[in-house]
């Protein structure tokens, strides 16, 4: 792969899938651009376009994984949603045992 192709990015033949409900990635990664972890010269269109190319989450209905689409729009939706629950489950999973593992 030559130093292009890499800036283009890699496409994949299959998602990251996520154990997750699809707001959390979401509300997840908005934090991240708001907390100044993501660079903000990365645009939520950017950022949610590389959502829908990655990842998968799991339907909690139908416990099947479905690709995340229209998450740019969704990120820019994230601070007027109601997260609180998203918030709870991500507290859940950063705790401090879950950076034992290392």
């Amino acid at each position: 792969m030559d130093s292009k192709e890499f800036e283009r990015g890699i496409i994949l033949d299959k998602r990251i899938k996520l154990k997750w409900r699809k707001n959390d990635l979401l509300v997840l990664i908005y934090l991240l651009r708001e907390n100044g972890h993501i660079d903000l010269k990365n645009t939520i269109t950017e950022t949610g376009l590389a959502i829908d190319q990655v990842f998968a989450f799991k339907n909690s209905k139908t416990k099947e994984y479905q690709n995340y689409t229209g998450s740019a729009h969704k990120l820019e939706d994230v601070n007027r949603a109601g997260i609180d629950k998203s918030l709870d489950r991500l507290k859940k999973v950063f705790t401090e045992d879950f950076f034992k593992k290392l």
